[in-house]
C-alpha cells in the first residue's frame, strides 16, 4: 500500500513527538499548558518545536516512485530512516519514517504508519507546501541542538539600549 496521508489537519491536538534519528538517539518533545519542553520538564527552543509543527501540518504529497525503485528505496530506508512519532491528546496517531532526499532534492522519500490507516509498504515522495527543499533537517534528536539559551528572555520590542562592555580591553 502507499499511504500520503501524513498531515496532521489540527496541530493544536498534537501534544508529543518522539524523534529518533539514523544512529538510534532519541528526542522526545511535550507540550504542557502550550509550551513546548523535553520528556523532563526541560526548556527547549520553541522555535525548532514550531517547525516541526509547520511540517507536521504541511506536509504534502509530492509524487509516486517509479515501480522499479521501490525495492532499493525500501531497503535504503530499513538501513537509514529518522523516525517521527506522532501523539495527538495523549494518544499515538502517526508515525513518519524519513529517507533519502527526493532525487531533486525538493522533498523526502517517506513512509506513513497511522493509527487510522496502517502501515504503508511502498514509499512515497512528500514536500512541505511553500518550500523548496527536504524535510529531513527539521527533525534531529540532539538535545544540544533543543536546549534554551535563554541569553535575553525578553521580547526583542521591549530592549530599549544595549549597551556593551569589553573588560579586556577598556579603550573599546
Amino acid at each position: 500500500t502507499e499511504l500520503i496521508e501524513f498531515a496532521i489537519k489540527d496541530i493544536s491536538t498534537v501534544d508529543k513527538v518522539i524523534i529518533t534519528d539514523k544512529f538510534a538517539k532519541t528526542f522526545e518533545l511535550r507540550k504542557k499548558g502550550g509550551v513546548w519542553t523535553d520528556k523532563d520538564g526541560n526548556c527547549i527552543t520553541q522555535e525548532n518545536a514550531e517547525f516541526v509543527l509547520d511540517a507536521l501540518e504541511n506536509i504534502e504529497f509530492k509524487g509516486y516512485l517509479p515501480d522499479s525503485s521501490h525495492a532499493n528505496y525500501t531497503r535504503m530506508m530499513t538501513a537509514q530512516h529518522v523516525k517521527v512519532e506522532i501523539f495527538q491528546e495523549g494518544e499515538w496517531s502517526k508515525t513518519w519514517y524519513l529517507g533519502p532526499p527526493a532525487p531533486d532534492h525538493y522533498g523526502q522519500i517517506m513512509l506513513l504508519d497511522s493509527k487510522e490507516f496502517g502501515q504503508s509498504d511502498i514509499p512515497v515522495l512528500m514536500k512541505i507546501k511553500g518550500m523548496n527543499g527536504i524535510i529531513e533537517p527539521r527533525f534531529f534528536a540532539d538535545p544540544r541542538q533543543w536546549a534554551c539559551t535563554n541569553i535575553v528572555s525578553v521580547p526583542v520590542e521591549e530592549v530599549a539600549a544595549v549597551e556593551v562592555k569589553f573588560n579586556d580591553e577598556p579603550e573599546r
